[in-house]
C-alpha cells in the first residue's frame, strides 16, 4: 500500500517530483478489488497510528472492480493493486513513492523493507476516495480533460502494442504520435489543475 506526493512536496522537500496516475481494467477475477483512499473520513494522527500498529487495512476502502473501469489516481490518493487484476497504467514519469503498509513481508535482505511513514502521513489525503474519471455536465474541467487524456493514452497503447508484434515502421510512427498527443493533454490537465487554486470560481478541482 502506497502514496505518492505532488510536485509541491517534493519541491518542498528538494528531491523528486510528484505523481498522478490512471488505471484501466484490463481483465479481472470475479470479487477482485483495488484499495483507495478511505471508507470514511479519519484524522492524520489516527492514519499514523493504523501504521504504526499494523490495522491500516481496517480503514482503507476496497473498490471492487470489473473489465472496462477507469481510475483516475491523483497524487495523495492511498492505493494499492490487489490480486486478480491485470490493467494498464498511465502516468507522470516519476518513481517518487511513500510505501505505506508491506504486509509483513521482507525485502531481499531477509529485513522488513522501509516505511516512509512521515512523508506518507504528510501528504495522504485521508478521506474517502471519489473518482474524478466521468465527464459531468457540471462544468468540471478537469474530469473533461481527464476523459479527452484518456483516449489519446489508450490511441497510444494500442499503437505501442501493435508494433511490439509488428515490428511495423508505421505502427512505431503512430505510437510515437499519441505520446505527444498524451502528453500535450497532461500539460493541459496541469494547467487547468493549476488554475483552480488560482481563480477558484472559474474552475473546478476533483479533491
Amino acid at each position: 500500500v502506497q502514496v505518492h506526493p505532488d510536485d509541491a512536496y517534493c519541491l518542498k522537500k528538494g528531491s523528486g517530483a510528484g505523481k498522478t496516475e490512471s488505471w484501466y481494467i484490463l481483465d479481472c477475477e470475479p470479487g477482485a478489488y483495488l484499495l483507495l483512499g478511505f471508507e470514511k473520513d479519519i484524522t492524520r494522527e489516527q492514519f499514523r497510528q493504523s501504521i504504526t500498529d499494523g490495522t491500516l487495512t481496517d480503514y482503507v476502502k476496497k473498490v471492487p472492480v470489473k473489465k472496462g473501469d477507469f481510475f483516475f489516481i491523483e497524487s495523495g490518493t492511498l492505493h494499492a493493486i490487489c490480486k486478480g487484476i491485470l490493467l494498464a497504467e498511465v502516468q507522470q514519469n516519476s518513481d517518487t513513492t511513500y510505501r505505506i503498509y508491506d504486509y509483513g513481508r521482507l525485502g531481499f535482505d531477509g529485513k522488513p523493507r522501509e516505511l516512509h511513514v512521515e512523508d506518507a502521513v504528510n501528504v495522504t489525503h485521508t478521506g474517502v476516495y471519489k473518482n474524478p474519471c466521468t465527464p459531468k455536465k457540471d462544468g468540471n474541467v478537469t474530469n473533461l480533460v481527464t476523459a479527452r487524456s484518456l483516449r489519446s493514452a489508450f490511441s497510444m497503447l494500442t499503437a505501442l502494442l501493435t508494433a511490439l508484434r509488428t515490428k511495423n515502421l508505421l505502427c512505431r510512427f503512430l505510437f510515437l504520435t499519441a505520446r505527444v498527443r498524451l502528453n500535450a493533454r497532461a500539460r493541459l490537465l496541469n494547467f487547468q489543475r493549476a488554475a483552480a487554486f488560482s481563480f477558484p470560481q472559474t474552475a473546478a478541482t476533483t479533491k
